[in-house]
């Protein structure tokens, strides 16, 4: 079998982004027609594109990079031309006025479906946000790509998205669909707990928007139903109110809106209120479009309300506030209006998100969307159980106890049965029978949650040492040695920090992959200060 790269200096890429190149690489080798990797917003998937595209050119493949935005292209090109100086970089976009052609092109959807049978059909085709390759065979992508397979039955197809599905019909890959399967996933949870993306900070501003009765088709809002629903002056009024209030800190604030009318409707509040903001949407010419978006990345505008254009392509690092005004029910389009914002700036230390649209409500936490599509077998799942803290407004899953964001802790639920539960009756000094344990990931910290008879008994939480950048001496390992690790698990506590497989857990998730290695012990004894416990001894079967 011909490989489909040899070894050539490669960029320097992030860790996981090799990881993802690799991945492509491997899968092209054993035979796989069209690939596809799931990577967040802000991954850097242009950097994976240009990587793999110097891959496959040293080894004269012919290479086309498909996009449908302008601004992607303008990346594309930029990273192509510093990852392959002595490769001629073609770009074939009527909306940037070239059309040049060559060994690796990088084409405007619209413009190079007109005329891709006049060229040589490439070996290669790079798909970015392949999530809008449609379900039919009748749509642009699926058209221009089966032209091409017609021209070169060899061509392979390599997709690349931060929401690889659609609510309504789940994954974009598997049996039956135009990508074989994802080789390769990485999500904004992994990227923030490692220093890759700017920390989102999720608050869900107004509690009791009730969308339930916005008529839906095809699963998503009707736009003209969901432009009247949300365009109610006290609506607005109350949104920017709030929102003003809660951003005094944030200096780019984008604004996500229901239609043109509500757009003006909140750029008007907001001009009332003394706020320098403007507004962009598919109407305006580029030009005008142009001057505004650099007004914004220069910060002379400070607020800037949209209406379905910056949702895909739109890269500007110092955004550092997102106000979602529009409910969907497109998980997809949640993430990537959530997405604006994830990339890193020196200016902001995070991203506020504030929900003004009840989507945190109905999907739950961010990170977890396309964990649930792919836990649920490609299909939505329905909304996740989820709860609003009252002290800081965060969107948590209904069964936590203790706020990752502030730490207040939630009033236990009394249930009334027949058999009284065993927890209730015993004081934080005795002896506490449990008989599992499960492992939760928090923003700076991982948390052991001891359970009995379905309950959560108690929650010891075990932090990173940021002088040390490892998990080491304080009482987290104080803790932990009271608590043992199943058979033939390599984990390991003695040198005074965490080693998993040898390694030491430098981050939240490798210290969650090294905590699932823990055997439950039959019964705990733990203290609580405020809202936190210590554990002071664990008992295991033999041991009673």
């Amino acid at each position: 079998m011909r490989a489909w790269a040899l070894a050539v200096m490669p960029l320097v890429l992030r860790p996981y982004q090799q990881e993802a190149v690799d991945a492509v690489i491997a899968s092209l080798n054993a035979g796989c027609m069209s690939p596809c990797i799931s990577a967040s917003t802000g991954s850097g998937k242009t950097a994976i594109s240009a990587a793999l595209t110097q891959r496959f050119a040293a080894r004269g493949k012919r290479v086309l990079i498909l996009t449908h935005v302008r601004e992607l292209i303008r990346q594309t090109e930029r990273m192509m031309r510093v990852a392959l100086p002595e490769h001629d970089v073609s770009v074939y976009a009527a909306g940037l006025d070239r059309r040049e052609h060559g060994p690796i092109t990088i084409a405007q959807l619209q413009s190079f479906y007109k005329s891709y049978h006049t060229f040589p059909a490439p070996d290669v085709a790079i798909i970015d946000e392949n999530h809008l390759v449609g379900d039919t065979d009748s749509g642009m992508y699926r058209t221009l790509l089966a032209g091409l397979g017609t021209l070169n039955p060899r061509m392979r197809v390599v997709g690349m998205s931060a929401t690889p599905f659609r609510m309504g019909s789940g994954l974009i890959y598997g049996p039956g669909q135009m990508f074989s399967e994802c080789v390769y996933r990485i999500g904004m949870r992994r990227l923030m707990d490692e220093g890759w993306l700017t920390p989102l900070v999720g608050k869900v501003a107004d509690k009791d928007i009730d969308t339930s009765q916005i008529a839906t088709r095809g699963g998503e809002f009707v736009a003209g139903k969901l432009e009247a629903f949300m365009t109610d002056e006290g609506k607005v009024d109350r949104a920017v109110d709030d929102a003003l209030r809660r951003c005094t800190d944030r200096q780019q604030v984008l604004i996500f809106s229901s239609g043109l009318k509500h757009s003006a409707m909140i750029q008007a509040a907001l001009v009332a209120r003394g706020q320098l903001a403007e507004s962009v949407d598919g109407t305006m010419h580029s030009e005008e479009r142009d001057a505004i978006l650099t007004r914004f990345r220069d910060r002379g505008t400070r607020f800037l309300v949209n209406c379905a254009i910056l949702t895909t392509g739109y890269d500007d690092p110092g955004i550092d506030a997102i106000i979602m005004l529009r409910p969907t029910r497109s998980g997809g389009l949640l993430l990537q209006c959530a997405g604006r914002g994830l990339r890193r700036d020196p200016r902001k230390q995070s991203c506020l998100f504030l929900d003004y649209g009840g989507c945190l409500g109905h999907f739950g936490p961010l990170d977890t969307i396309e964990d649930s599509v792919v836990a649920n077998k490609g299909k939505g799942g329905g909304p996740a159980p989820t709860k609003v803290c009252p002290q800081c407004d965060s969107i948590v899953f209904a069964g936590v106890t203790v706020c990752p964001d502030c730490g207040h802790e939630f009033p236990r639920e009394l249930k009334h049965e027949v058999e009284a539960s065993p927890m209730e009756v015993l004081s934080t000094g005795g002896a506490m029978p449990v008989d599992n344990l499960r492992v939760h990931i928090m923003p700076q910290s991982v948390a052991v949650a001891f359970h009995r008879a379905g309950h959560e008994v108690c929650r010891v939480f075990f932090a990173l040492l940021p002088e040390s950048n490892a998990w080491a001496r304080d009482k987290s390992m104080t803790q932990l040695r009271l608590l043992r690790h199943k058979r033939g698990t390599l984990l390991d506590w003695s040198k005074g920090y965490v080693c998993h497989a040898l390694q030491p857990c430098r981050t939240v998730r490798d210290l969650a992959t090294a905590l699932r290695c823990l055997e439950t012990p039959t019964s705990i004894k733990a203290t609580k200060s405020g809202i936190y416990w210590a554990l002071t001894a664990a008992t295991y079967p033999e041991e009673q």
